[in-house]
């Protein structure tokens, strides 16, 4: 960080002893006046020169592996696309900016946002955000400002959706099977509501597909959120499955979302049944590492609750595994007809079923690999997915 922000920093933390609110309203003062003075007069005589071409995307700042592959199929089209990200997580995702180290010293945090903010606004054309929220979610009182000032700016905010940022408890536990009921991971609706309702306000298009459409359903659901390069996978594919064994692979993040426990008892089951099966979970580990353990399955067993596929799903598609999934009946229409999605749908119920006839027919598990090495790369290709966001970043 530059030596006089350091400076500023101190001189105005003393005095108060750190209050954030007092903190971040100091610093406000600033902010505001740089944003009437220079960045809205900038971005004026910008589209006055440019017109209103949306040509420069910034991807911020939830670290999403999907949002670098998409960002990188909308380089491929000739657009400026960037991602922006606050800090960085154990998968340590692909990015081209992380300020993690500038949010590293409580001093810097919060004019860091106001900056980081000022100079977004402007550089780029598009926002696309997570419903988590964007550059100055977590900056106290004015948090609420940030999608006003991009409107008045004339900027095209795009939200798209992954998950618990839009998830509602009470909804969710409506259903059968839900990744809710045994979750004890605190969520406050109520704020999650106010969010979602503070971003309808300013969003220009708001996209939430799968069991996530439920809870904005006025969103877009044709557009895919989750892409990926098919070729990174090329290798993988050429990795072969322990021969004495049948592994069956699992993700499981966490396990409670995901049904772990049903998986494991399927599992022990189909061994007092004597199938040679081993089941393998995979927690906490790094992207790559976890694909290299994908990749010596035979069958690869995604979540039983959540009722919608997502990355995990897709990148094991891309690997030519077949995949065990649950998709909820009331969803399946918004599943691609063609070509046909080779997920095995799986709930608790039926797992010890379906895995066993996946155990006991190395044709089936073959055949639903091919189908699904195919599925991914027609539907979730980056650049193919690419192409739909770009549309949607023009109003189509």
């Amino acid at each position: 960080m530059p030596r006089i922000v350091r400076f500023l920093c101190k001189l105005l933390y003393i005095p108060f002893l750190y209050n954030e609110k007092i903190y971040t309203a100091i610093w406000f003062i600033p902010f505001i006046i740089i944003f009437f003075l220079i960045v809205l007069p900038y971005n004026l005589l910008g589209r006055l020169f440019r017109g209103s071409r949306l040509e420069r995307i910034l991807w911020a700042p939830t670290p999403i592996k999907q949002m670098w592959d998409i960002s990188r199929g909308e380089r491929d089209l000739g657009l400026k696309s960037e991602t922006l990200i606050f800090q960085n997580n154990i998968h340590r995702i692909p990015c081209d900016y992380n300020i993690e180290d500038w949010l590293s010293e409580t001093l810097s945090r919060i004019p860091v946002f106001y900056a980081v903010f000022l100079w977004a606004c402007m550089r780029y054309d598009v926002f696309h955000y997570y419903y988590y929220g964007g550059l100055l979610i977590l900056v106290p009182i004015f948090w609420q400002l940030e999608l006003p000032l991009l409107r008045l700016l004339g900027k095209r905010i795009v939200f798209s959706a992954i998950g618990c940022d839009i998830r509602l408890r009470s909804q969710a536990m409506r259903h059968k099977y839900n990744c809710c009921s045994s979750c004890s991971v605190f969520c406050d609706e109520k704020k999650t509501r106010e969010r979602l309702d503070h971003i309808k306000k300013y969003a220009s298009v708001l996209v939430a597909g799968g069991d996530m459409h439920e809870f904005l359903p006025e969103s877009k659901w044709d557009v895919p959120e989750y892409a990926v390069d098919i070729h990174e996978f090329d290798e993988l594919m050429e990795v072969k499955p322990p021969s004495d064994k049948i592994r069956i692979v699992h993700g499981c993040n966490n396990r409670q979302w995901k049904g772990t426990e049903h998986i494991i008892t399927a599992c022990e089951k189909l061994k007092e049944e004597g199938f040679p099966v081993e089941l393998i979970l995979v927690e906490g580990k790094p992207n790559e590492e976890a694909r290299r353990i994908y990749a010596t399955a035979d069958i690869i067993v995604d979540q039983l609750l959540i009722g919608w596929y997502a990355l995990f799903s897709i990148e094991a598609m891309a690997m030519g595994k077949p995949v065990c999934c649950y998709l909820r009946e009331d969803l399946i229409w918004m599943i691609p007809k063609e070509p046909p999605c080779p997920i095995v749908n799986t709930n608790p119920e039926n797992i010890l079923e379906e895995l066993r006839k996946l155990v006991k027919n190395p044709e089936l598990r073959k055949r639903l690999g091919e189908m699904g090495r195919h599925y991914a790369a027609e539907i979730h290709d980056f650049r193919k997915v690419a192409q739909k966001w770009v549309k949607i970043y023009g109003g189509e």
